[in-house]
């Protein structure tokens, strides 16, 4: 990762995706089979709660990341690099395969942003993600959410983040970070309207510091 939770086309708020993530329970209002329209009671998966679900509200689905969402997600992530570190098509599957969440945003069909988000000791190599794991003891770790710039103002960042904090439920908190200086006033107004405080500041490579951020979910 490479900089902050941004607002405008990309967020790296240090969060990717794949089609074995575990990725968390989600509202039984919204859940909904992958690959089906199917609403309410879901029988047996109702005793997994680790398995992925998917959430439809005012249009916008999300669900968890499939291999073949991976040339949008891919080119989403290339076209916003003023907000999130480059990726390409072996380090998104590396990613992906160690996320605890990788999550990708429908808007009326089409896919329209996604968010990846580690739990503690993994293997990635984010120095960001590195302070928190140095930090504290149990966590989930926000790497970025990307937006496609014709789908913002429709509530797609706002439900990958509830999305996000409700995975991270299980081990009660959701680390990320945000540029303070020089300030991402937008960003750092909208985290702390939904309940991240600070708990340190890291000086990035490029010059920049990052509010380290930490929501309690317990």
């Amino acid at each position: 990762m490479r900089g902050s939770v941004g607002w405008g086309v990309g967020w790296e708020v240090g969060h990717g995706i794949g089609p074995s993530c575990h990725a968390a329970e989600l509202r039984r209002r919204d859940r909904c089979l992958p690959g089906s329209s199917r609403r309410g009671t879901i029988d047996a998966w109702d005793a997994l709660p680790a398995r992925p679900r998917c959430r439809v509200t005012d249009g916008v689905r999300l669900r968890p990341y499939d291999e073949r969402d991976a040339a949008v997600v891919l080119a989403l992530n290339q076209s916003n690099l003023d907000g999130v570190g480059p990726l390409d098509a072996d380090r998104l599957h590396w990613l992906v395969g160690m996320s605890a969440q990788a999550l990708v945003a429908e808007d009326d069909g089409t896919l329209a942003g996604f968010a990846l988000v580690f739990g503690p000791r993994t293997d990635y190599d984010s120095s960001n993600y590195a302070w928190f794991v140095d930090r504290l003891q149990d966590f989930d770790y926000l790497d970025r959410i990307v937006v496609a710039p014709s789908h913002r103002r429709r509530g797609i960042g706002g439900l990958l983040y509830d999305a996000a904090e409700d995975g991270a439920r299980v081990r009660n908190r959701l680390a990320c970070e945000v540029y303070v200086e020089p300030p991402n006033v937008a960003s750092l107004a909208f985290h702390a309207a939904r309940g991240y405080v600070e708990v340190g500041r890291l000086l990035q490579t490029n010059g920049k510091t990052c509010s380290m951020l930490v929501k309690e979910l317990g």
